[in-house]
């Protein structure tokens, strides 16, 4: 397949282990991430790969977050 498209990638996000940990299907979603993950690579499509990174203590989280807020608090 020609990558025709200057504005084409893969992103990758969401990969974190503890989120795979709570699939039941996880095995499978890392093996599919992968195969599309090398097929971007052998046909010259950049890959991106999207990381969470917070501070200590979460300060850019707000309370209103109701995914984050939840960790914050457990610190």
């Amino acid at each position: 397949m020609e990558n025709n498209n200057a504005h084409t990638a893969l992103l990758v996000m969401d990969m974190q282990a503890a989120l795979l940990q709570s699939l039941t299907n996880a095995d499978r979603v890392k093996a599919s991430v992968a195969k599309a993950i090398a097929f971007a690579r052998y046909n010259k499509i950049p890959v991106i790969f999207c990381v969470l990174s917070l501070r200590e203590g979460f300060p850019e989280v707000s309370n209103n977050n109701k995914s984050f807020a939840a960790a914050k608090s457990r610190l």
